[in-house]
């Protein structure tokens, strides 16, 4: 029989590796969802009938099934609002919730496959075992993209295997993950996890370890080159740092890490063309006080209280020799996603618009109203 030992505060740190997006649900949920008075114009999102099957609650609740999406995904850009998904067109004129989950359940980290037509995306849920009901478990589910039925992808060997953060080979017959295993001691109590990238082959359902100890793992569409945020032990706090490696895990090697003046790397993301990553970064020090985000002063909280140091959006050549600042001021949790020519971005804040960043003249505009979160992508390709 397991256990819950942790206690309040070490349980929301448990969900905080999911996106931290418990703080966001309960955001949303005590506030409603933002109004256009609130913001510059943007589309309201659209509430389309279901033209899917729905898929029984309970087992969406444990696990046994992914969910279906509304209907077929018609806009390129995915993201999260709330524990949801929903399509962004790409200029901003139509959002639809892709999915309509239980309250235990949460859909994040979005990515589509190479030829456009699968969304894959982790989905967190509790586990059957009611001694470890308070942990949330990841597996990998996938939508299709032309009838927005939803299959099981990936899913942990054990049932203490939490499967995450999906990123496709080239070729669509295999996915990169990261992997979080989950440690008990004798007494059945939670002590830890071992977390690792690994390579989940489609076919045959098996898991091959690629590189311990690290996350966020992005494969370059060329096939050659795996990025990943890997903590460094030799650092003074472990600092995490940004590497590169082979696409099978071989010959590491650290791209950008504190010594640069930046910290708090977070989910890479590969250029068209293979040539550059767009990554989130911090360059606050040690000892200095953040400055207030829009979201801390409307809440009355420090950003780091809540999401740790404000951060940018940068470009990083695939040497490291070359780093550009994309995002002007700090922001609250940024996370990026490339347009298909490689001369846009799409970004997103906690509880912030979906913006659209023209890489060569630097003009924003808001493609959402706020409220959205989490891990964002764009197709490439279009809808067959």
């Amino acid at each position: 029989m397991f256990k819950d030992t942790l206690g309040p505060r070490r349980r929301r740190a448990v969900w905080a590796h999911v996106g931290g997006l418990l703080l966001i649900g309960t955001i949303i949920a005590g506030c409603g969802a933002p109004n256009a008075a609130q913001t510059s114009p943007a589309a309201q999102p659209t509430q389309p009938a279901p033209t899917t099957i729905p898929i029984a609650a309970s087992d969406l609740e444990h696990g046994l099934a992914c969910p279906n999406a509304t209907g077929p995904i018609v806009d390129p850009i995915v993201v999260n609002y709330g524990a949801d998904l929903f399509s962004v067109a790409a200029d901003g004129g139509r959002q639809t919730p892709l999915t309509v989950l239980p309250t235990i359940n949460r859909a994040y980290a979005p990515a589509w496959s190479p030829d456009g037509q699968t969304l894959a995306f982790a989905f967190f849920f509790s586990p059957a075992d009611p001694t470890i009901a308070w942990l949330p478990m990841g597996m990998i589910c996938g939508l299709d993209r032309q009838t927005g039925k939803g299959r099981i992808l990936a899913r942990g060997a054990t049932p203490t295997e939490s499967l995450e953060e999906a990123s496709w080979t080239p070729d669509g017959q295999a996915l990169l993950l990261t992997v979080m295993g989950y440690r008990f001691n004798t007494s059945n109590e939670l002590t830890g996890a071992d977390t690792q990238i690994a390579r989940y082959d489609l076919q045959t359902a098996s898991l091959t370890p690629l590189v311990r100890d690290a996350s966020r793992p992005a494969l370059s569409p060329d096939g050659r080159q795996l990025a990943f945020i890997k903590l460094d032990p030799l650092a003074a706090n472990i600092e995490p740092v940004l590497m590169v490696a082979s696409a099978a895990g071989g010959q590491p090697r650290t791209l950008l890490g504190p010594e640069r003046g930046l910290r708090q790397f977070d989910t890479p993301r590969w250029s068209p063309d293979s040539q550059r990553l767009l990554v989130t970064a911090s360059t606050v020090t040690a000892g200095k006080a953040p400055a207030r985000s829009w979201l801390a002063t409307l809440f009355g909280a420090s950003t780091a209280a809540a999401h740790g140091d404000p951060a940018n959006l940068w470009l990083v050549s695939v040497d490291g020799q070359q780093v550009q600042q994309v995002t002007a001021a700090p922001l609250d949790d940024p996370h990026g996603a490339w347009g298909p020519a490689g001369d846009q971005i799409v970004y997103v804040t906690t509880l912030g618009a979906v913006v659209s960043h023209d890489l060569s003249t630097k003009s924003e505009r808001p493609l959402t109203e706020i409220g959205f979160a989490g891990l964002i992508d764009w197709s490439w390709q279009a809808l067959k």
